[in-house]
Protein backbone atom coordinates (compact mmCIF):
# COMPACT_ATOMS: atom_id res chain seq x y z
CA UNK A 1 0.00 0.00 0.00
CA UNK A 2 1.13 3.43 -1.22
CA UNK A 3 0.61 6.94 0.32
CA UNK A 4 -2.53 7.48 -2.68
CA UNK A 5 -4.13 4.14 -1.32
CA UNK A 6 -4.08 5.85 2.19
CA UNK A 7 -4.92 8.89 1.34
CA UNK A 8 -7.69 7.82 -1.50
CA UNK A 9 -9.41 5.30 1.26
CA UNK A 10 -9.41 8.30 4.35
CA UNK A 11 -9.89 11.32 2.29
CA UNK A 12 -12.82 13.53 3.31
CA UNK A 13 -16.64 12.65 2.65
CA UNK A 14 -17.00 16.03 0.99
CA UNK A 15 -14.51 15.33 -1.79
CA UNK A 16 -10.98 16.81 -1.92
CA UNK A 17 -8.85 17.51 -5.11
CA UNK A 18 -5.60 14.91 -4.94
CA UNK A 19 -4.24 12.95 -7.39
CA UNK A 20 -7.06 13.67 -10.35
CA UNK A 21 -6.55 16.16 -11.91
CA UNK A 22 -10.16 17.52 -12.42
CA UNK A 23 -11.62 15.11 -10.23
CA UNK A 24 -12.60 15.00 -6.41
CA UNK A 25 -11.77 11.77 -4.08
CA UNK A 26 -14.32 10.87 -1.90
CA UNK A 27 -14.20 8.35 0.90
CA UNK A 28 -15.06 5.25 -1.80
CA UNK A 29 -13.60 6.31 -4.84
CA UNK A 30 -13.50 9.29 -7.90
CA UNK A 31 -16.33 11.57 -8.53
CA UNK A 32 -16.36 9.74 -12.44
CA UNK A 33 -16.07 5.91 -10.37
CA UNK A 34 -18.39 6.89 -7.71
CA UNK A 35 -21.35 4.90 -9.71
CA UNK A 36 -19.58 2.15 -10.39
CA UNK A 37 -19.18 1.67 -6.89
CA UNK A 38 -22.84 2.57 -5.82
CA UNK A 39 -24.49 0.36 -8.58
CA UNK A 40 -23.42 -2.60 -7.13
CA UNK A 41 -24.09 -1.73 -3.57
CA UNK A 42 -27.76 -0.90 -4.23
CA UNK A 43 -27.60 -4.14 -6.29
CA UNK A 44 -27.14 -5.90 -2.80
CA UNK A 45 -29.45 -3.77 -1.03
CA UNK A 46 -32.23 -4.53 -3.03
CA UNK A 47 -31.04 -8.59 -2.75
CA UNK A 48 -30.51 -8.48 0.45
CA UNK A 49 -34.31 -7.51 0.84
CA UNK A 50 -35.37 -9.74 -1.43
CA UNK A 51 -33.82 -12.36 -0.17
CA UNK A 52 -35.24 -12.31 3.36
CA UNK A 53 -38.05 -9.97 3.43
CA UNK A 54 -39.28 -11.63 0.11
CA UNK A 55 -39.69 -7.59 -1.00
CA UNK A 56 -38.03 -4.28 -0.99
CA UNK A 57 -39.83 -2.61 2.41
CA UNK A 58 -40.00 0.82 3.03
CA UNK A 59 -36.57 0.49 4.61
CA UNK A 60 -35.23 -0.71 1.58
CA UNK A 61 -36.37 1.52 -1.14
CA UNK A 62 -34.78 4.87 1.82
CA UNK A 63 -31.74 3.06 1.09
CA UNK A 64 -31.50 2.78 -2.58
CA UNK A 65 -32.86 6.35 -2.00
CA UNK A 66 -30.37 7.82 0.29
CA UNK A 67 -27.50 6.29 -2.56
CA UNK A 68 -28.93 7.86 -5.40
CA UNK A 69 -28.62 11.44 -3.64
CA UNK A 70 -25.22 10.29 -2.78
CA UNK A 71 -24.40 10.08 -6.63
CA UNK A 72 -26.72 13.45 -7.36
CA UNK A 73 -24.23 15.14 -4.89
CA UNK A 74 -21.36 14.31 -6.20
CA UNK A 75 -23.12 14.74 -9.87
CA UNK A 76 -20.79 12.63 -12.16
CA UNK A 77 -22.83 12.58 -15.18
CA UNK A 78 -22.24 8.83 -15.92
CA UNK A 79 -22.97 7.89 -12.25
CA UNK A 80 -25.88 10.09 -12.06
CA UNK A 81 -27.14 8.45 -15.33
CA UNK A 82 -26.42 4.96 -14.43
CA UNK A 83 -27.68 4.86 -10.77
CA UNK A 84 -30.72 6.47 -11.78
CA UNK A 85 -31.43 3.91 -14.74
CA UNK A 86 -30.91 0.93 -12.61
CA UNK A 87 -33.16 2.66 -9.50
CA UNK A 88 -35.94 3.39 -12.52
CA UNK A 89 -35.85 -0.40 -14.18
CA UNK A 90 -35.93 -1.84 -10.38
CA UNK A 91 -38.96 -0.01 -10.11
CA UNK A 92 -40.98 -0.32 -12.92
CA UNK A 93 -40.47 -4.39 -12.73
CA UNK A 94 -41.77 -4.08 -8.97
CA UNK A 95 -44.93 -2.38 -10.07
CA UNK A 96 -44.92 -4.88 -13.45
CA UNK A 97 -45.58 -8.15 -10.81
CA UNK A 98 -48.66 -5.78 -9.67
CA UNK A 99 -49.89 -5.65 -13.10
CA UNK A 100 -49.36 -9.03 -15.14
CA UNK A 101 -51.46 -7.54 -18.42
CA UNK A 102 -48.21 -5.98 -19.35
CA UNK A 103 -46.13 -7.96 -21.90
CA UNK A 104 -42.79 -8.78 -20.65
CA UNK A 105 -40.35 -6.43 -23.10
CA UNK A 106 -37.28 -6.15 -20.90
CA UNK A 107 -35.06 -9.18 -20.91
CA UNK A 108 -31.90 -10.19 -20.99
CA UNK A 109 -32.03 -10.75 -24.89
CA UNK A 110 -33.32 -7.02 -25.61
CA UNK A 111 -31.20 -5.20 -23.06
CA UNK A 112 -27.88 -6.81 -25.38
CA UNK A 113 -29.42 -5.72 -28.35
CA UNK A 114 -30.01 -2.45 -27.31
CA UNK A 115 -26.31 -2.43 -25.94
CA UNK A 116 -24.91 -3.42 -28.86
CA UNK A 117 -26.86 -0.72 -30.68
CA UNK A 118 -25.69 1.69 -28.36
CA UNK A 119 -22.25 1.43 -28.27
CA UNK A 120 -22.33 1.03 -31.85
CA UNK A 121 -24.12 4.79 -32.21
CA UNK A 122 -22.16 6.07 -29.62
CA UNK A 123 -18.84 4.59 -29.46
CA UNK A 124 -18.05 3.31 -33.11
CA UNK A 125 -20.44 6.16 -35.13
CA UNK A 126 -20.06 8.92 -32.45
CA UNK A 127 -23.44 9.69 -33.31
CA UNK A 128 -23.69 11.56 -30.09
CA UNK A 129 -25.47 14.45 -30.95
CA UNK A 130 -28.61 11.87 -31.06
CA UNK A 131 -28.59 11.86 -27.15
CA UNK A 132 -27.99 15.22 -26.29
CA UNK A 133 -31.14 16.01 -24.93
CA UNK A 134 -29.58 13.28 -22.28
CA UNK A 135 -25.95 14.53 -22.18
CA UNK A 136 -26.79 18.73 -22.18
CA UNK A 137 -30.31 18.92 -21.28
CA UNK A 138 -30.59 16.45 -18.59
CA UNK A 139 -27.22 15.85 -17.15
CA UNK A 140 -25.38 19.22 -18.13
CA UNK A 141 -22.41 17.67 -19.96
CA UNK A 142 -21.20 18.47 -23.77
CA UNK A 143 -22.73 15.82 -26.84
CA UNK A 144 -19.25 14.80 -27.67
CA UNK A 145 -18.92 13.09 -23.76
CA UNK A 146 -16.30 15.76 -22.32
CA UNK A 147 -14.01 15.29 -24.80
CA UNK A 148 -13.97 11.04 -24.87
CA UNK A 149 -15.00 11.29 -28.24
CA UNK A 150 -11.36 11.82 -29.50
CA UNK A 151 -9.99 9.15 -27.20
CA UNK A 152 -12.59 6.43 -28.44
CA UNK A 153 -11.25 7.60 -32.43
CA UNK A 154 -7.40 7.49 -31.24
CA UNK A 155 -8.28 4.24 -29.28
CA UNK A 156 -9.52 2.55 -32.34
CA UNK A 157 -7.06 3.82 -34.92
CA UNK A 158 -4.47 1.82 -32.60
CA UNK A 159 -6.49 -1.18 -31.94
CA UNK A 160 -6.24 -1.58 -35.71
CA UNK A 161 -3.22 -0.29 -36.11
CA UNK A 162 -1.75 -3.49 -36.97
CA UNK A 163 -2.67 -7.55 -37.38
CA UNK A 164 -0.40 -7.75 -34.04
CA UNK A 165 -2.53 -5.03 -31.76
CA UNK A 166 -5.32 -5.87 -33.18
CA UNK A 167 -5.11 -9.65 -32.17
CA UNK A 168 -3.67 -9.17 -28.82
CA UNK A 169 -2.85 -5.63 -28.42
CA UNK A 170 -0.09 -3.60 -26.86
CA UNK A 171 0.16 -5.19 -23.94
CA UNK A 172 -1.16 -5.04 -19.93
CA UNK A 173 -0.96 -1.22 -18.47
CA UNK A 174 -0.09 -0.55 -14.84
CA UNK A 175 -3.07 -0.13 -12.84
CA UNK A 176 -5.14 -1.26 -15.83
CA UNK A 177 -5.60 1.95 -17.64
CA UNK A 178 -4.34 2.45 -21.23
CA UNK A 179 -2.57 5.70 -22.02
CA UNK A 180 -3.16 6.57 -25.15
CA UNK A 181 -0.34 7.69 -26.85
CA UNK A 182 0.17 10.68 -29.13
CA UNK A 183 -2.46 12.83 -27.22
CA UNK A 184 -1.22 15.64 -25.13
CA UNK A 185 -3.39 15.11 -22.42
CA UNK A 186 -1.81 11.56 -21.91
CA UNK A 187 -6.07 10.15 -21.28
CA UNK A 188 -7.06 6.86 -21.10
CA UNK A 189 -9.62 5.52 -23.80
CA UNK A 190 -12.98 5.98 -21.23
CA UNK A 191 -14.20 2.79 -22.38
CA UNK A 192 -14.28 -0.03 -20.68
CA UNK A 193 -13.94 -2.71 -23.59
CA UNK A 194 -11.99 -0.06 -25.68
CA UNK A 195 -9.24 -0.13 -22.96
CA UNK A 196 -9.25 -4.12 -22.96
CA UNK A 197 -9.01 -3.82 -26.69
CA UNK A 198 -6.16 -1.78 -26.48
CA UNK A 199 -4.13 -3.70 -23.98
CA UNK A 200 -5.10 -7.48 -24.99
CA UNK A 201 -6.14 -7.24 -28.63
CA UNK A 202 -9.79 -9.18 -29.44
CA UNK A 203 -8.74 -12.07 -27.72
CA UNK A 204 -8.73 -10.47 -24.62
CA UNK A 205 -11.91 -8.97 -25.36
CA UNK A 206 -13.26 -12.02 -26.00
CA UNK A 207 -11.89 -13.70 -23.04
CA UNK A 208 -13.32 -10.90 -20.81
CA UNK A 209 -16.80 -11.31 -22.53
CA UNK A 210 -16.67 -14.69 -21.88
CA UNK A 211 -16.53 -14.72 -18.05
CA UNK A 212 -20.09 -12.31 -18.15
CA UNK A 213 -21.22 -14.18 -21.02
CA UNK A 214 -21.11 -17.29 -18.70
CA UNK A 215 -22.71 -15.73 -15.88
CA UNK A 216 -25.84 -14.10 -18.09
CA UNK A 217 -26.06 -17.12 -19.35
CA UNK A 218 -26.77 -18.74 -16.26
CA UNK A 219 -29.15 -15.40 -15.49
CA UNK A 220 -31.52 -16.18 -18.11
CA UNK A 221 -32.73 -19.26 -16.14
CA UNK A 222 -34.03 -17.12 -13.28
CA UNK A 223 -34.58 -13.94 -15.26
CA UNK A 224 -38.20 -13.99 -14.53
CA UNK A 225 -37.41 -13.65 -11.19
CA UNK A 226 -37.04 -10.41 -9.45
CA UNK A 227 -33.63 -11.13 -7.99
CA UNK A 228 -32.58 -12.27 -11.54
CA UNK A 229 -34.34 -9.00 -13.05
CA UNK A 230 -32.19 -6.99 -10.01
CA UNK A 231 -28.82 -8.46 -10.88
CA UNK A 232 -30.02 -8.06 -14.93
CA UNK A 233 -30.41 -4.17 -14.47
CA UNK A 234 -27.41 -3.90 -12.14
CA UNK A 235 -24.98 -5.30 -14.96
CA UNK A 236 -27.25 -3.45 -17.66
CA UNK A 237 -26.42 -0.29 -16.05
CA UNK A 238 -23.17 -1.07 -15.28
CA UNK A 239 -22.08 -1.52 -18.68
CA UNK A 240 -24.02 2.02 -19.93
CA UNK A 241 -21.75 3.34 -17.41
CA UNK A 242 -18.77 1.72 -18.98
CA UNK A 243 -19.69 3.35 -22.50
CA UNK A 244 -17.57 6.17 -21.14
CA UNK A 245 -15.61 5.35 -18.53
CA UNK A 246 -14.00 2.23 -16.88
CA UNK A 247 -11.38 -0.30 -16.52
CA UNK A 248 -11.32 -3.36 -15.30
CA UNK A 249 -8.89 -3.23 -12.54
CA UNK A 250 -10.16 -0.19 -10.99
CA UNK A 251 -14.15 -1.06 -10.88
CA UNK A 252 -13.67 -4.27 -8.82
CA UNK A 253 -17.06 -4.27 -7.68
CA UNK A 254 -18.41 -4.98 -11.04
CA UNK A 255 -17.02 -8.95 -9.78
CA UNK A 256 -19.58 -8.73 -6.73
CA UNK A 257 -22.22 -8.73 -9.30
CA UNK A 258 -20.52 -11.66 -11.65
CA UNK A 259 -20.59 -13.50 -8.32
CA UNK A 260 -24.44 -12.69 -7.12
CA UNK A 261 -25.25 -14.03 -11.03
CA UNK A 262 -23.28 -17.37 -10.58
CA UNK A 263 -24.81 -18.04 -6.90
CA UNK A 264 -28.10 -16.70 -8.07
CA UNK A 265 -29.85 -19.92 -7.18
CA UNK A 266 -28.47 -20.53 -4.42
CA UNK A 267 -29.83 -16.78 -3.31
CA UNK A 268 -33.66 -18.03 -4.62
CA UNK A 269 -32.85 -21.47 -2.51
CA UNK A 270 -32.23 -18.91 0.61
CA UNK A 271 -35.62 -17.00 0.04
CA UNK A 272 -37.39 -19.99 -0.17
CA UNK A 273 -36.15 -21.14 2.71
Amino acid sequence: MNINDVFQDFTLLSGVDLFYKGNKEYFIASDNFMGYYLVPIMTIIACTFLVKKQKITIMGWTLLGITVINIMMVWSGTGVFGCCLFMLLLSFSVCKRKSTERKEIINCKNLIILYIALYLLIVVFQAGNLFSFITEGLLHKSANFTGRTNLWSEALRQIFDSPISLIIGHGGASGGRFIIAGLSSGNAPHNLLLDVACQFGIMGVFCYLKMFYVAIKKLKTYEETLIGKTITFALFSQFIMYLTEGTYLLNTLQYILITLTWNIDVLLKTEKS
